[in-house]
């Protein structure tokens, strides 16, 4: 059987203690030291974030991100609120009687009526009246006869007739000419447009 010398262990001496806890403490305060210093002025400089004339926080900069985020979300319920009313069926009718004209058969009776108090006979003869959809534009073509001399001033009263009703717009007039015809003597003829205007603004 083997036998083994085992030496004691060397004793650890007071001072070599003393100069380890000393070491430690001063480490330790350096390290707290510095953790304060950083926490204290170079953590705040280097965790600001400058927006405009404000500087904020980490902590504010959450904050403020919350309370935008809920702003937005208010101001989205409201775009929606005010949106919606715009898919309704009863606007899509409104816009469409705002853009709705007259009918050709009340435009064809205002004329006439038109025609009437410009002259004091049957002076003032309607022979077509075209409507254009696309473009809402009316073309009136007739005549006046009758009138003698007076007739392009039975048409020029006429026109202004015409240009007074409440639909009328953009209306282009007719050259003004007197012509002398064996068969139905001195007579005016025109053709003239106007656009109509929406019953609703």
């Amino acid at each position: 059987m083997l036998h083994t010398d085992t030496l004691p262990a060397a004793p650890v001496s007071g001072s070599f203690l003393h100069a380890f806890s000393r070491g430690l403490l001063l480490f330790s305060v350096v390290l707290t030291g510095a953790l304060s210093l950083s926490w204290t002025i170079l953590l705040p400089r280097f965790t600001q974030f400058a927006v405009g004339d404000f500087t904020f926080t980490v902590r504010e900069m959450a904050a403020n991100e919350s309370a935008l985020r809920a702003q937005l979300q208010t101001m989205e319920a409201e775009r929606i609120r005010l949106v919606l009313p715009f898919q309704d069926a009863l606007f899509s009718v409104l816009k469409q009687e705002k853009y709705a004209v007259p009918s050709l058969n009340e435009v064809r009776r205002e004329v006439r009526h038109a025609a009437v108090r410009a002259q004091t006979g049957d002076a003032v003869v309607l022979q077509e009246m075209t409507f254009d959809a696309s473009q809402r534009r009316v073309q009136v073509t007739g005549d006046v006869r009758g009138a003698g001399a007076s007739s392009m001033t039975v048409l020029a009263a006429f026109l202004g007739e015409v240009e007074r009703l409440s639909f009328v717009e953009k209306m282009e007039h007719p050259p003004f000419s007197r012509i002398d015809d064996p068969e139905i003597g001195v007579h005016s003829p025109f053709r003239f447009s106007f656009s109509l205007t929406p019953l609703f603004r």
